[in-house]
């Protein structure tokens, strides 16, 4: 199977074993030091990653602002590559989406602002 990485997995949908979204694919890591050719090892969801593709004093800004608001450094979702399985529109990950941070804003957002309002 011949995979253009670009265009078939970055910035793509990702859904979860149990068919809910957890974001896109915000970043590919590629291990160039193996026997052979580089392989790709995994996928990256998460906003500091999709944040690292800014230029310069933008990638710095929005980095400072996700650290100081959240309650860990490192808001990413890794998926090794063997978890992952690429459809035509989507990136399909045999993970649970709960037990990842992926879905840490969403959960929050609910815990602390959806709660509150009346009739939610």
């Amino acid at each position: 199977m011949n995979i253009h990485l670009v265009r078939d997995c970055l910035d793509k949908q990702v859904i979860d074993n149990k068919g809910r979204k957890l974001g896109r694919v915000d970043g590919i890591l590629i291990d160039p030091t193996g026997p052979g050719r580089p392989r790709v090892v995994q996928i990256e969801i998460g906003a500091s990653t999709l944040a690292s593709r800014l230029p310069w004093p933008f990638s710095a800004l929005v980095n400072s602002i996700i650290r100081r608001w959240s309650a860990s450094p490192d808001l990413v979702t890794r998926v090794p590559w063997k978890k992952i399985e690429l459809s035509r529109n989507d990136v399909n990950v045999a993970i649970d989406g709960d037990k990842t941070v992926a879905r840490e804003l969403e959960h929050w957002t609910r815990t602390h602002i959806i709660e509150h309002i009346p009739g939610a």
